[in-house]
């Protein structure tokens, strides 16, 4: 959605877009698979590895970095949408096992 407010001509409706964010890049996703295949012997105990940096971002500091990196203006109406019950506001990857390794 903020990518596609870059060229739409209607203001994207959004929530105030505080929530913060956990976010990788595929290749981030996939190079983990292939540690996780080549090392299965250390992941064995059975425990839980969440995927992420361990830092949140917000939904507007994305849209800000897409604005610097594209040179164009997002068009976004921040606050036109309420928050839903089920929103998630903060999913940060507890990354602890992972930087023991």
């Amino acid at each position: 959605m903020i990518f596609d407010s870059l060229y739409s001509v209607e203001a994207i409706r959004m929530t105030s877009g505080r929530q913060i964010s956990d976010f990788v890049h595929l290749d981030d996703v996939v190079s983990f698979y292939v540690y996780a295949i080549n090392n299965m012997h250390l992941l064995r105990d059975g425990g839980d590895y969440h995927l992420g940096t361990g830092k949140g971002m917000s939904l507007r500091d994305i849209a800000q970095v897409i604005e610097n990196i594209s040179d164009k203006k997002t068009n976004i109406e921040w606050g036109a949408l309420e928050y839903r019950a089920t929103d998630v506001m903060r999913a940060i990857a507890p990354i602890y096992k992972l930087e023991k390794e």
